[in-house]
C-alpha cells in the first residue's frame, strides 16, 4: 500500500515535470535557462568529509526550469564530486526508482581527500555552467608545535602553528582547562609566546584559531603534537623552626616566583597558630611574620605568582618543615587559698601584658563573683577582689606579647592552680509570705552581711520570678511568684556582702516556698505608665512570664493592629542586655489574641523588627501563639490584643525563654 502511495506521488511529480515542461502556458516566455545558483554558494569542507551542494536551473523570470544536468567538470585537487542518486528520484513505467533526465535541480556530494586549501569544480546544465569554489579544511588538529615540551619555571614557551592556519588576539592556550598566560603574538600570526602555570602535563589546546583563507568561516581548535610538562610549585623555604614566641620566621620562594605584597596579597598561615604579618621584601622573594604560641604545623602561603605572568595564579604554596612553638604560659597567682573580700594579684609571664582599661583583660573564676581593681603601670599584674563560693582556675582575657602587639590577644589561665574561698550555701533571707499565689508579691529582707542589688532576681529552677522592687538601702526587695505549684528553694541572683558590694554572686536559700494555684488578677495593664513589671530571662534556657486573670483589656490606645481601638493588656519588661527571647503564649478562650512588642508610651513597635505572635486567628487551635524577639537593652511594654467577637480570656499565659 505504502510503495503504491509513493509510486502515485513520484507519477504525480513526474506528470507535473512533464506538464511543467511541455504544458505550461507561460512556457513561450522562459526560452530555457538563463543561469544556474547554487546553494550554498561555497562549501567549507574537512578532509575525509563531506557535503552537499543543490544546482537549480533558473529562466529570466527567476523560475526554475527542467534541465539536463551534468556530472562536474574541472574538479579541482583535494575532492571528489558525485551526483546524489538518492535526490529526487522518480518511479519509471516498470516501478523502479531512476533519476529523470532533465530535473529543475540535482543535488551534488563534495568529498574532500586532501588538504589543497583551495579548490573548486563547475557543473553545467542548459548551456550554462555554474562554478562552486571548495575550501578544504585538514582533517586533524593536532598540528601545533613547542619550543620546549619541558621548560623551566616561569620559562617562555613558542606554540607555532603551520600554514594555513593563524592565532587570532581571541586566541587562548590551556593544559586540562588550565589556561597559559600569553606573553605576545608574532607579527605573521603562526606564533605565540606564552608561560605555563606549575604542574602542568598534557597536550596543549589552543583556541580561537583561523583559517588565512577564509578567516571569517569559523574558528577552530588545535592541538600540540607532544605533551607540556612544567615543574610542580615549589615548597617555601623557612628561616627557622623551632622558633620562641614573637620570633620572626621569614619565607622565602624561589624564583621566578613571588610574594604579594599589600591588601588582598600574600597570606601565611600555620595551622590554626596565631601569628602576624610583618612585610614582603623589596624584591617580593620573601616574607616575614611574627609568630605566637602553639604552633606545630606547616608554613602555608596563598598568593603567590609568577613574574612576568601576572594573570597565573595566585598559588599557594607551603614548607616541607614545621614551625613549633611554646605553649602559651601560665600566669601565676600571689595565693590560691583565700576569704571573700582578698585581693587576687595575677602575673603575666614574661614576655606578656594585660591589656589595661574597657575592652582591656577580663579575669573569671568559674561562676564566682569578684570585680577588678586595676592593671599596674606596667601591665605585668592584674588585681580583682574575690567573691565567696570561689573553686577554680583563674584565666584572663586580652593578654599580648610585649613585643609584638598585633598577636593576639590570648586568654591565659594559672595551669592546675585554682582559687578557693569559703562558699556561701544559705542566704537565711527573711520572707513575708512562703506560700504566696500567682502574682502574690514576696518582700524579702536580706539576712545580716548580705544586700541586693538593684539588678537582683530570684528564680525557681530555670524560671525566673518578677523583681517588682529593690528598696533603696539594698536591704530589701519585692518579688512577684508567677508559677502556679512551684515549690522549692530560691536562688538569689546579684547580691552582695555588705562589706564587698562590687562584687555580685548567686546562692541559694534553705527557705522554701510554694505558690498556691490561684491567679491573682495584675493591675495597672490599663496605663503604660502603671503597666506591671514582669520577668525576662537572662541565660540561655531559661524561662519568665506572666500568668494572668483578666477581666478586662482595658487599654484603648492602640488602632493600627485592627483597624480601631483595638483592647489590650499591658505589662512592661526590662532588659539589661540585649537578648534573644522566643515568645510563646496561651489562653483559655477561642478569642482572637496577639503579643505585641510597643513602645513605653503604648505604641506600636515594628512588626518587621519584632514580629507579633499572631498567626493563628481565633478558634479552638487559635492558640498557642509564639515569635522570636531579639531586644536590645531598653524598657519594653508588651501587649495582649483581642481582636475577635468570642469571649475574652479569663486566663492568660505569656512565657519567655532566652534561646541562643
Amino acid at each position: 500500500m505504502m510503495r503504491d502511495m509513493v509510486k502515485g506521488s513520484f507519477s504525480f511529480l513526474v506528470l507535473a515535470g512533464l506538464l511543467s515542461c511541455k504544458g505550461d502556458p507561460t512556457g513561450d516566455l522562459r526560452n530555457g535557462t538563463d543561469h544556474l545558483t547554487a546553494d550554498p554558494t561555497s562549501l567549507f569542507v574537512r578532509q575525509d568529509s563531506s557535503k552537499f551542494v543543490v544546482i537549480t536551473a533558473v529562466d529570466e523570470q527567476g523560475n526554475t526550469v527542467a534541465a539536463k544536468f551534468s556530472d562536474a567538470t574541472n574538479v579541482g585537487a583535494g575532492i571528489t564530486v558525485v551526483k546524489d542518486p538518492t535526490f529526487a528520484p522518480v518511479y519509471n513505467s516498470k516501478g523502479e526508482l531512476v533519476q529523470p533526465p532533465e530535473v529543475v535541480a540535482t543535488r551534488y556530494i563534495v568529498t574532500g581527500t586532501a588538504n589543497t586549501a583551495n579548490s573548486g569544480f563547475t557543473v553545467s546544465a542548459g548551456g550554462k555552467s555554474i562554478t562552486i569554489p571548495v575550501r578544504i579544511l585538514p582533517a586533524t588538529t593536532t598540528l601545533a608545535t613547542l619550543s620546549t615540551a619541558a621548560p623551566n619555571a616561569g620559562d617562555t614557551i613558542t606554540i607555532t602553528v603551520p600554514a594555513p592556519y593563524k592565532f587570532t588576539p581571541a586566541s587562548v592556550a590551556s593544559v586540562a582547562g588550565t589556561n597559559l598566560f600569553k606573553v605576545s603574538t608574532s607579527a605573521d600570526s603562526s606564533q605565540i609566546k606564552v608561560v605555563g602555570p606549575p604542574g602542568l602535563n598534557g597536550a596543549v589546546n589552543v583556541s580561537g584559531i583561523v583559517l588565512s583563507y577564509a578567516p571569517a568561516a569559523a574558528t577552530l581548535t588545535v592541538t600540540s603534537t607532544v605533551a607540556l610538562v612544567t615543574p610542580a610549585l615549589p615548597t617555601v623555604a623557612i628561616s627557622k623552626t623551632n622558633a620562641a614566641i614573637g620570633d620572626t620566621v621569614v619565607v622565602t620562594v624561589v624564583a621566578p616566583y613571588r610574594f604579594i605584597a599589600g591588601a588582598g596579597g600574600s597570606t601565611v598561615t600555620v595551622g590554626t597558630a596565631n601569628l602576624a604579618l610583618v612585610s614582603v621584601s623589596t624584591d617580593s622573594s620573601q616574607l616575614r611574620f611574627v609568630i605566637g604560641p602553639s604552633a606545630n604545623d606547616t608554613v602555608r602561603v596563598t598568593g603567590i605568582r609568577i613574574s612576568g605572568a601576572a594573570t597565573l595564579g595566585p598559588f599557594t604554596s607551603k614548607s616541607t618543615a614545621k614551625v613549633v612553638t611554646p605553649a602559651l604560659p601560665i600566669v601565676t597567682l600571689n595565693k590560691t587559698t583565700a576569704v571573700a573580700g582578698d585581693t587576687i594579684i595575677v602575673t603575666a609571664a614574661a614576655g606578656f601584658r594585660f591589656t589595661p582599661g574597657a575592652g582591656g583583660s577580663v579575669p573569671t573564676v568559674g561562676a564566682a563573683g569578684l570585680a577588678v581593681v586595676g592593671v599596674s603601670a606596667d601591665s605585668s599584674q592584674l588585681r580583682f577582689l574575690i567573691g565567696p563560693s570561689a573553686n577554680d582556675t583563674v584565666k584572663v582575657t586580652g593578654v599580648r606579647f610585649r613585643t609584638a602587639p598585633t598577636l593576639g590577644p590570648y586568654t591565659a589561665n594559672s595551669g592546675a592552680a585554682k582559687v578557693q574561698t569559703p562558699a556561701v550555701t544559705d542566704v537565711p533571707a527573711l520572707f513575708s509570705t512562703t506560700t504566696p499565689n500567682v502574682n502574690g508579691t514576696i518582700t524579702i529582707t536580706a539576712p545580716a552581711g548580705f544586700k541586693f542589688l538593684p539588678t537582683a532576681r530570684v528564680r525557681f529552677g530555670i524560671d525566673q520570678q518578677a523583681t517588682v522592687s529593690v528598696a533603696a538601702d539594698s536591704n530589701s526587695m519585692v518579688v512577684r511568684a508567677h508559677q502556679a505549684g512551684a515549690s522549692g528553694q530560691i536562688t538569689f541572683e546579684n547580691i552582695v556582702l555588705s562589706f564587698l558590694t562590687g562584687v555580685a554572686f548567686n546562692a541559694p536559700t534553705t527557705t522554701t516556698v510554694t505558690v498556691g494555684a490561684t491567679v491573682i488578677e495584675l493591675t495597672g495593664t490599663d496605663v503604660p505608665a502603671n503597666a506591671p513589671i514582669i520577668s525576662v530571662p537572662v541565660a540561655v534556657g531559661q524561662t519568665a512570664g506572666v500568668v494572668d486573670a483578666p477581666t478586662a483589656f482595658g487599654y484603648a490606645g492602640l488602632t493600627a493592629a485592627c483597624g480601631g481601638p483595638c483592647p489590650t493588656r499591658l505589662y512592661k519588661i526590662v532588659v539589661r542586655a540585649t537578648t534573644k527571647l522566643g515568645v510563646n503564649s496561651t489562653w483559655n478562650s477561642n478569642e482572637d489574641v496577639g503579643i505585641y512588642l510597643l513602645t513605653t508610651a503604648g505604641a506600636l513597635q515594628s512588626t518587621t523588627t519584632f514580629p507579633p505572635a499572631d498567626n493563628l486567628g481565633g478558634g479552638a487551635g487559635g492558640h498557642p501563639e509564639t515569635t522570636t524577639w531579639t531586644l536590645p537593652a531598653g524598657t519594653y511594654l508588651v501587649g495582649a490584643i483581642t481582636f475577635g467577637a468570642a469571649a475574652a480570656p479569663t486566663s492568660l499565659l505569656i512565657t519567655f525563654t532566652a534561646v541562643p
